[in-house]
C-alpha cells in the first residue's frame, strides 16, 4: 500500500518469500511476476536495476540480509527491528556510508499527527522539567501468534523487539535513552514459549526523572491500550489509544498553551493525510508518509533507529532472575 501510494516515486519491481505459497499469493495480489524464493538470488539477478531492498522477513534474518544487500550495492529499508543488537545497527549504518548507499529504519509511529504534537510540545518545553514518564502497552496476541519462528527467542528477540520497538522508540525519541534501574519478566499466558509475554522496568532519565515500562500481550479479549503518559512541573499530557495515536490528556499551567486547540491540529492533519493517501487506518498512513520522505532521502536513518535497539538492550540485561 505504501508504495502504490507514492506510485510517482516507487514502482514494485519484485517480491522475494521462500514460501511459494506465500510468494505466489503476494505476486497475484501485487501484479507482481518477478518473483523469487532465494535471497541471494534475487540480489544477483535485479543488481544494477533496482534501487532499493525493502526488508520484512523474520526479525533474526534483517542483519545479515541488510549486510548483503548493501554489498550488492543496494540501499535498504529495515523494518523493526533493525537488529538485535546496537553495534550491529551502527555496522549496518557503516557499511552503508563506505559504499556510498542508504540505510533506513521502519519507525512509522513518529509520523502519527498525535506522536508529532507530542513531541512538538516535549520539544518546545512546555511542560517545563520532566518528572515522571510512563509507557504502557497492555495487548493482546492470539495462542497461535508465538509459532514457528515467533515460538524461538534467538529469532524473535523477545515482546520488545516484535511487539513494543515502536512505542519504546517514541518514548527515547522524546526523552532520550535512560538508565534502566530494573526488569522483571513474567509468563502469564503463554507458557510454551521460552521468554516473557509480560515485562515491568523502572527507568531513571538524564535529568533525573523517574520512570516505567508497563508490557503485555496477555490482555484479553482484546487490546488495551497502548500510552506514553508525561508528568512535568507545568503541566502533563497522555499519549493514548490502543496504538499511541490519540492524545487524551494535555493540561498546562501556563494558560497560554490551553490555546494549542490539540484535538483540530491532529484531526486537521490526519483529513489531509486522509486526502492524500485515502480513508485507511493510521498505521498505514503514516507508512506512506515514511515512503515519501524515504523518496526524498529524508528517511530516518539505522544510527537514529539504534538508541531504540540500546534501550532495550539496557531493559533486558537488567532482567532479574527471581521468577512470581
Amino acid at each position: 500500500m505504501a508504495i502504490r501510494a507514492n506510485r510517482q516515486r516507487f514502482k514494485l519491481a519484485a517480491l522475494c518469500d521462500p514460501n511459494g505459497k506465500v510468494l505466489g499469493a503476494a505476486g497475484r495480489g501485487n501484479h507482481i511476476t518477478l518473483l523469487f524464493q532465494d535471497f541471494s538470488q534475487m540480489l544477483k539477478q535485479l543488481k544494477g536495476k533496482v534501487d532499493l531492498i525493502v526488508i520484512a522477513s523474520p526479525n533474526f534474518l534483517h542483519h545479515n540480509q541488510a549486510i548483503k544487500a548493501l554489498d550488492y550495492g543496494y540501499n535498504v529499508l529495515i523494518e523493526k527491528p533493525v537488529s538485535f543488537k546496537s553495534l550491529q545497527s551502527l555496522k549496518i549504518g557503516e557499511k552503508a556510508r563506505i559504499l556510498n548507499r542508504r540505510a533506513f529504519a521502519t519507525l512509522q509511529v513518529r509520523y502519527y499527527p498525535a506522536v508529532k504534537l507530542f513531541k512538538n510540545i516535549i520539544a518546545r518545553g512546555i511542560l517545563g522539567n520532566t518528572r515522571f514518564v510512563s509507557l504502557v502497552q497492555s495487548w493482546q496476541r492470539p495462542e497461535d501468534f508465538f509459532s514457528s519462528w515467533r515460538r524461538d527467542q534467538k529469532k524473535i528477540g523477545g515482546i520488545l523487539y516484535e511487539v513494543a520497538l515502536h512505542y519504546l522508540d517514541i518514548m527515547q525519541w522524546a526523552f532520550g535513552v535512560p538508565r534502566v534501574l530494573s526488569t522483571h519478566t513474567f509468563k502469564l499466558k503463554y507458557k510454551h514459549i521460552s521468554f516473557e509475554d509480560t515485562l515491568l522496568s523502572t527507568l531513571c532519565f538524564k535529568n533525573g526523572a523517574a520512570g516505567s515500562l508497563e508490557i503485555t500481550v496477555a490482555a484479553e479479549p482484546s487490546n488495551l491500550e497502548c500510552s506514553l503518559m508525561v508528568i512535568g512541573e507545568k503541566g502533563s499530557i497522555k499519549l493514548g489509544g490502543k496504538r499511541m495515536d490519540k492524545i487524551e490528556y494535555a493540561k498546562f499551567a501556563n494558560q497560554d498553551y490551553e490555546n494549542l486547540d490539540i484535538k483540530t491540529k491532529i484531526a486537521k492533519e490526519k483529513a489531509q493525510m486522509v486526502t492524500k493517501y485515502g480513508k485507511l487506518p493510521i498505521s498505514r498512513i503514516a507508512l506512506a508518509r515514511l515512503y515519501e520522505d524515504l523518496a526524498l532521502d529524508q528517511g530516518i536513518s539505522v544510527e537514529e533507529a539504534t538508541g531504540t535497539i540500546k534501550f532495550i538492550e539496557n531493559i533486558y540485561s537488567k532482567v532479574d532472575v527471581d521468577k512470581c
